[in-house]
C-alpha cells in the first residue's frame, strides 16, 4: 500500500540523528548578532536636539527672517559657531544638522537610513 517505510525515512530525517556541525552554528550566531545590533541600532535616540516650546507658539516668520543666523562665541581659545534651526527654534550645537525625513536636529548627524526608519547620529551611530 505505502511506497516507502515510514521508519526508515523518519530514523534518516531526524533533527536529533544530525551531529553538530560549527558551520550552522557560525551562521546562528551571526544572525543573532545582526538581530540585536540592528534592534539596538534602531530602538535607540539618535541624539535629538529638543526643540523650543516658546518657539512653536509664537511662531512669527518675521522675526525669524530678522534675526541673527549665527551666533559666534570663544571657549579656552576655541572658536564656535553655532547656527539658528528655524524649523526647530533653537541653537544647533557645532555638527548638528535638521533631518528633513525626521523633523529633527540631531547631534553628529550622518544620515537618515530609509530600512531601519531613523536618523544615524551621536547616540547609535555605533551600536
Amino acid at each position: 500500500f505505502f511506497f516507502f517505510n515510514f521508519d526508515k525515512n523518519l530514523e534518516y530525517y531526524s533533527p536529533f540523528k544530525k551531529k553538530f556541525s560549527y558551520g550552522n552554528f557560525r551562521i546562528y550566531f551571526l544572525l543573532v548578532i545582526i538581530v540585536y545590533s540592528s534592534f539596538k541600532t534602531f530602538s535607540s535616540d539618535p541624539g535629538i536636539v529638543p526643540r523650543s516650546k516658546n518657539f512653536l507658539k509664537k511662531i512669527d516668520h518675521n522675526l525669524v527672517l530678522t534675526c541673527p543666523q549665527y551666533k559666534r562665541f570663544v571657549i579656552n581659545g576655541c572658536n564656535f559657531q553655532l547656527k539658528f534651526c528655524e524649523t526647530c527654534g533653537v541653537w544647533r550645537p557645532p555638527r548638528t544638522s535638521h533631518c528633513s525625513s525626521c523633523n529633527n536636529c540631531v547631534m553628529k548627524f550622518d544620515h537618515h537610513c530609509p530600512w531601519i526608519g531613523t536618523c544615524i547620529g551621536y547616540r547609535n551611530y555605533r551600536s
